[in-house]
């Protein structure tokens, strides 16, 4: 009985200090695709009301460097009047969380 917890301890000691992740796609399944579409067109009701970027684009991939998507993940963004158009996640997911996103952000490109 012993030996049984000990074991069990040392599966939750490991589990615990293991970083365990969802995907990048599937991090934008749950957070994104609402607003950026299912492949990042932003062709969603809020992504042409709120005049998203198209990630499937190159061009508009080439002109925001992955830092800036960064910063859009972790602080969210306000429109010119300053009025929030996307939420913050920074407080919700982990650094690696963040990379793998920018990452799936990157491979959207048609």
């Amino acid at each position: 009985m012993k030996n049984r917890f000990f074991t069990f301890a040392a599966l939750v000691l490991i589990c615990a200090s293991t970083s365990v992740f969802a995907s990048g796609e599937d991090l934008f399944s749950m957070h994104c695709k609402k607003c950026h579409g299912p492949t990042g067109k932003a062709d969603t009701a809020m992504g042409k009301i709120l005049k998203m970027r198209d990630f499937s684009d190159p061009a508009n991939q080439a002109d925001v460097t992955d830092e800036a998507i960064k910063d859009s993940i972790i602080n969210g963004k306000t429109n010119e009047k300053g009025k929030k158009v996307m939420l913050p996640f920074g407080d919700k997911l982990s650094a690696e969380e963040i990379d793998a996103l920018v990452a799936h952000f990157r491979s959207l490109k048609d």
